[in-house]
């Protein structure tokens, strides 16, 4: 399944899968029955791949390492990343996978900023900015890989997080009513 999303496809096939496996259709009925099923083992796989035992942060000074972490995972599986990103079921997929990730860096960042309005754009560009399409990006534009890609996708996460313990955030835009 996994494997068809990474190709880009919208949508995984059963058919395609049996035949990738090795097995027939009816067994992969068998361990997935239903959409929801196929879905939630495809949520399972790329958590493990890409974020295996990663807790959240629960601190500022957690969101770098944090975001390390799965900046390493996700250089050491690319396909895995693609997967995530493809429109279709991948779309899902990924947002399922994301609300926890979202929520804790959330928190974090929210227990280290006293705005709550500069704390939500903090950590909404943390999250933007931890995501598969910067790594992808880096990789597919410039060819950057494997240990110059986690110490830039690094980097980036890193000098964020030091503006926002500086009191350098986002400034929320007024509201202006005519």
């Amino acid at each position: 399944m996994i494997d068809q999303l990474g190709q880009g496809r919208q949508d995984f096939s059963a058919a395609d899968v049996a035949a990738a496996a090795g097995v027939s259709q009816r067994t992969v009925y068998q361990y997935f029955p239903d959409r929801e099923a196929q879905i939630n083992a495809v949520i399972a796989a790329l958590d493990e791949r890409l974020a295996h035992e990663v807790a959240g942060p629960r601190s500022l000074d957690e969101i770098s390492p944090f975001a390390e972490q799965l900046i390493r995972l996700g250089a050491s599986h690319v396909r895995e990343m693609r997967a995530q990103i493809a429109g279709g079921l991948a779309s899902e997929v990924r947002a399922r996978r994301r609300r926890s990730r979202d929520r804790a860096v959330a928190l974090a960042v929210g227990a280290g900023c006293d705005d709550p309005k500069a704390a939500r754009l903090a950590s909404a560009a943390i999250n933007v900015l931890t995501s598969a399409e910067i790594s992808l990006g880096m990789i597919d534009r410039f060819g950057i890989e494997g240990d110059d890609l986690i110490g830039t996708h690094t980097w980036i996460i890193r000098t964020l997080v030091e503006a926002i313990k500086r009191g350098d955030l986002p400034a929320p835009a007024e509201n202006i009513h005519s």
